[in-house]
């Protein structure tokens, strides 16, 4: 299968699902995708929560016999992939094959969360946005964000009359206290940007592996950088990853994040991305334009720093891409919402001493510090609540 067919068929796809699927009659031919979200207090009606949601709509049944005969040809040719073929090509189909789903459009979605008093209604799914809609859903009185409550996490569920759909966390922590904003690949989960054929290999078929030490570093900062609301209520930290990833991704990292960091899981914010083409996919890791890297992570940590307000955040990321850049680029302009930053120095990247200086021009030596592998431990011993980087 040639990159201009999968292009073909995808382009096919769209037609059948306008012309089809558009049908309130045919909506059992679909699914949807909820991502994990964060909930925050509406800062015009304090009593009340709203949440950043996101969701993708799309054709139940693609054609994955095409996909599977494009990464047969990518595990054998490019990878010399010999042992366990069948079975590797079998688990990259599985992680790869939101790329080969159709969105569809004219689609509405109703989202409720547990214990909420209020079902909302997401706008239609578009054309142009290939069936994601990204919409700040009211979710109104919730119990567990009144104004004498800390941070908790609750299921959120779609409410369809047809369809397949995925029930997901809304993840709420209130105006104060403390976070933890992180990048993914390479500073959690062993990726190897700077490598495509490792970058391949970890991303199609091999089991997912944390950074050594990370687990329990976010784990101990979980329980470290717990706060008191001024009601005296415990808040527990808000954990936000913010990757480059694109967003057919999010079921392969959400799980990752579920099964190694249970004490740090949160919402991730992912990449929109419309890939026709499956060789592209790799070209967002360690490639493109590094303006347009920072450029998208400012702009969803931005969004943060209006959920969150007067949280303070650790921001933990490492060398391999634009972290640098983009946290000193926030903390110049939010300078108490960042409270100290985290790089990790990755063996083969842009660790130049120059580099670092320019990305943290601005930012106070004392506000930042990098660190190599053999240091994720002692990482731990930084009293970050109360103050220290």
């Amino acid at each position: 299968m040639t990159y201009f067919q999968f292009a073909l068929l995808f382009i096919w796809g769209w037609i059948t699902a306008t012309l089809v699927i558009a049908s309130p009659i045919r909506r059992d031919l679909t699914s949807t995708l909820l991502l994990n979200s964060p909930a925050f207090q509406d800062p015009k009606k304090p009593t009340d929560t709203i949440a950043a949601v996101q969701s993708f709509v799309y054709l139940s049944q693609p054609n994955l016999s095409l996909v599977q005969k494009f990464l047969e040809g990518v595990l054998k040719n490019e990878l010399k992939v010999v042992g366990d073929f069948e079975q590797k090509v079998a688990t990259a189909v599985e992680r790869m094959k939101l790329f080969a789903t159709v969105g569809v459009p004219e689609v509405h979605v109703d989202v409720a969360v547990e214990g909420c008093s209020r079902e909302s209604k997401l706008p239609h799914t578009e054309f142009k946005n290939l069936g994601i809609v990204s919409a700040i859903a009211s979710l109104g009185s919730c119990p567990f964000a009144n104004a004498n409550s800390g941070s908790a996490s609750k299921t959120a569920k779609l409410s369809l009359s047809d369809g397949d759909a995925t029930p997901a966390t809304t993840f709420y922590s209130p105006p104060g206290g403390l976070g933890v904003i992180s990048d993914v690949d390479d500073t959690i989960k062993v990726t190897n940007v700077l490598n495509k054929t490792l970058l391949m290999e970890n991303t199609l078929y091999k089991n997912p592996v944390p950074i050594a030490g990370m687990p329990n570093l976010y784990s101990h900062l979980a329980k470290a950088l717990i706060s008191q609301s001024d009601a005296g209520k415990t808040i527990t930290p808000q954990f936000l990853y913010v990757s480059g990833s694109p967003f057919q991704l999010y079921p392969f990292l959400s799980d990752f994040l579920k099964s190694h960091f249970p004490d740090s899981n949160g919402p991730l914010f992912l990449q929109n991305l419309s890939i026709t083409d499956l060789s592209l996919i790799f070209d967002q890791f360690g490639g493109g334009k590094d303006q347009a890297k920072v450029d998208y992570k400012v702009k969803q940590i931005n969004k943060i720093q209006g959920m969150y307000p007067k949280k303070s955040f650790l921001a933990v990321g490492d060398s391999t891409e634009m972290d640098p850049e983009v946290y000193g680029k926030i903390f110049r302009e939010h300078k108490d919402f960042i409270r100290c930053i985290w790089i990790h120095v990755v063996d083969g990247a842009k660790n130049e001493q120059t580099r670092f200086d320019a990305a943290f021009e601005g930012v106070p030596k004392e506000k930042y510090r990098l660190y190599k592998d053999s240091e994720i431990e002692d990482l731990k011993q930084i009293d970050v609540a109360g103050g220290k980087c």
